[in-house]
């Protein structure tokens, strides 16, 4: 907390070590890999289920102003209605036939 301040309130630029020491960043990259890298990542995330994404965004939002009982409920009743869709029955299978999951969204 006490570096986040201290950029926050000085605004000294760091090189891409200093973010990454920092956490500020995910990962650092050559130049010439920053297309190949992204467009992975982007892929990776695009393969995901939707569904999932979606609740896993209103849990870390209301995380942010919410109080931990409330939350936790929100998990609790996220997980139950993901757990009915059909992402869930296809990463079951998926998992099972030990290959990548095929989500629709749904």
């Amino acid at each position: 907390m006490r570096q986040s301040r201290k950029l926050y309130f000085l605004g000294d630029t760091i090189d891409s070590a200093t973010a990454a020491e920092l956490g500020l960043v995910s990962r650092v990259v050559e130049d010439e890999a920053l297309h190949d890298e992204t467009t992975t990542l982007a892929r990776r995330i695009a393969a995901g289920s939707r569904v999932a994404y979606g609740d896993m965004k209103r849990n870390l939002f209301a995380a942010e102003t919410e109080p931990l009982a409330t939350v936790l409920e929100m998990e609790a009743v996220h997980q139950a209605r993901t757990a009915m869709t059909e992402d869930h029955l296809e990463a079951t299978r998926a998992f099972v036939e030990k290959r990548r999951p095929a989500f629709k969204g749904r």
